[in-house]
């Protein structure tokens, strides 16, 4: 996964969310060469929840997975992320603060990713 996902966009995105250790993090990897992480405000900041600007979605094309934490679970996806994820039709990649690691959704299955 590291030739789709580099360890740099990983790290930044394992950081953003260790700067809010107490709710969930959000933002989207841009599909550009190479990719690119951008971190968004959560617009609902809760530790069970997250919510990114609607005008995000005018660059859909652009997006290669929407990025958001879990400060106190596994990065497993919740029904919530899963129905939203495949609602968007982009994948989700998802950090565990808990447990420092990743599980990358392609729509259909849930993918670990190693660090």
């Amino acid at each position: 996964m590291d030739d789709v996902l580099p360890l740099s966009v990983l790290g930044q995105c394992s950081e953003h969310a260790s700067s809010f250790p107490d709710q969930e993090s959000c933002g989207v990897v841009l599909d550009f060469k190479p990719k690119v992480f951008f971190p968004m405000e959560n617009r609902i900041p809760g530790e069970r929840a997250f919510e990114i600007s609607p005008q995000v979605h005018l660059i859909k094309e652009k997006i290669f997975c929407v990025f958001h934490s879990h400060p106190f679970s596994s990065a497993s996806p919740s029904s919530t992320d899963v129905s939203y994820s495949k609602a968007l039709g982009i994948p989700y990649l998802i950090y565990s603060v808990l447990y420092d690691n990743f599980i990358y959704f392609d729509l259909k299955k849930c993918i670990p990713i190693k660090v």
